[in-house]
């Protein structure tokens, strides 16, 4: 009989790293190499394309206004966007909350929609392919389902074996606690408390099966809730409790 494990699985954007740092990495790369290669501003051009509107439309705007022959268009753009070597860096609360979760031999998994390419190069940019198992990462791409179709966690739990503890930690009450939910996983949103996430957390806008059982403030907060699910110390975290 296989044994009974407790596994945090992790969305990854806005989760273990904040989206907004993979924009400004893409941008910083785009306008790096454009400015290697004409003649224009590399600063310039990285606050086009942050200012308000189509960054990219923004940007070529900028660029024929300076009169600069280029060849790269639009689908350059995004494709570079979509599959540059991003510079990111996992928070120090994020590392600290992973090192915690592995003393109490908590297996680590992250399930994640996006693209192949545009989400691996993210979860090795920011170390975790050292940490987590090839087999307990899972892009909605390469499965042919987002987290909606449930695909995904289907695949998770066939691989890892259906009466392990599951927690899903998200952000997203558009899609990440939907599936966890209906199958009794423990669900807990990590709050966005910097207002930069790309998705808005409007909780009463959502029914109750998008909602998480818990939302925390800070990454490590999710530990206690894992580690020892019946025995929390509210004097000693944090926890806002979603509408039901």
């Amino acid at each position: 009989m296989m044994s009974r494990h407790r596994i945090a699985v992790f969305d990854l954007d806005d989760t273990l790293y904040h989206e907004h740092d993979y924009v400004v990495s893409a941008f910083s790369y785009i306008a790096r190499d454009l400015s290697h290669r004409y003649a224009l501003d590399y600063d310039a051009m990285v606050g086009t394309m942050m200012s308000a509107g189509n960054p990219f439309d923004n940007l070529l705007r900028y660029i024929s206004h300076t009169a600069t022959p280029i060849t790269e268009d639009v689908a350059w753009l995004v494709d570079t966007y979509r599959n540059h070597p991003p510079t990111l860096e996992l928070s120090a609360d994020a590392k600290r909350t992973i090192e915690m979760l592995q003393a109490h031999n908590v297996e680590l998994a992250i399930i994640t929609d996006g693209r192949v390419t545009s989400q691996n190069n993210k979860i090795k940019a920011l170390g975790l392919n050292r940490i987590v198992k090839p087999e307990n990462i899972i892009v909605s791409e390469a499965v042919e389902g987002d987290k909606l179709s449930g695909k995904p966690f289907e695949l998770l739990v066939a691989q890892a074996g259906p009466d392990n503890e599951y927690t899903y930690i998200g952000d997203n009450p558009a899609k990440d606690f939907v599936w966890p939910n209906r199958h009794n996983w423990t669900t807990i949103a990590l709050a966005d408390t910097s207002g930069i996430n790309i998705h808005r957390q409007e909780w009463d806008k959502f029914p109750a099966i998008n909602r998480p059982r818990h939302i925390v403030d800070n990454l490590l907060d999710i530990v206690p809730l894992i580690v020892k699910p019946n025995i929390v110390n509210l004097s000693l975290i944090h926890i806002l409790r979603a509408h039901e």
